[in-house]
């Protein structure tokens, strides 16, 4: 047993430090009215994979970057960059009520995101990055098309306008990179960017 414990907390360390690495910061203040790992668990009718309640329990309130985080997923959407394949995320959802909240974020996308699966962070251009607790693809972590075809899921119970990042949360968050603030210049369908600050 005690093999087994050292081998989670190398783990909950390498996934903690990456997270340092990256810079995040805790996105919003705690506020009345969240909601709790148990009671996403509930919603989502069995347990959450351990790395994303690891994530919860450092970052209760959500995550925000100083930097441009990327990563380069497993099956690029129409949102990856054209070159190296490239998507993009603008931070994770936290146990907080309101705005960058998991509670109102799973109410808007309950009926358009696949069954069993849940959104965990914004991407984007209005994407959103979802993760799956269903038997067949438990722990995969996907970007969910807005735009895409929403007219229903394939037969592996995917929607159409789901694409893979990873086969797993530590995976994808291993695989996040920080990089310079940047906009992507070779997004296709991209015409025009205004910027106010």
């Amino acid at each position: 047993f005690a093999a087994g414990a050292s081998l989670l907390e190398d783990q909950v360390f390498r996934f903690v430090k990456k997270l340092i690495a990256l810079k995040a910061q805790p996105w919003y203040e705690k506020e009345r009215g969240g909601i709790s790992v148990r009671q996403l668990e509930r919603l989502m009718e069995g347990p959450l994979p351990d790395g994303y309640k690891d994530m919860l329990a450092a970052y209760e309130n959500g995550i925000a970057f100083d930097e441009t985080i990327s990563y380069r997923p497993t099956e690029p959407s129409p949102w990856a960059t054209q070159g190296e394949k490239k998507q993009y995320l603008d931070f994770f959802y936290g146990l907080n009520n309101g705005v960058g909240g998991l509670k109102g974020a799973m109410e808007t996308y309950r009926d358009r995101i696949p069954y069993q699966s849940m959104p965990i962070a914004e991407a984007p251009g209005g994407n959103v990055i979802i993760l799956s607790v269903g038997a067949g693809d438990y722990g995969c972590v996907y970007l969910w098309d807005h735009e895409g075809d929403t007219s229903g899921i394939d037969a592996s119970g995917v929607g159409r306008n789901v694409y893979l990042i990873s086969r797993s949360f530590e995976e994808f968050i291993l695989g996040l990179t920080g990089e310079a603030d940047s906009v992507p210049t070779d997004v296709p369908g991209l015409k025009s960017m205004r910027l106010d600050f």
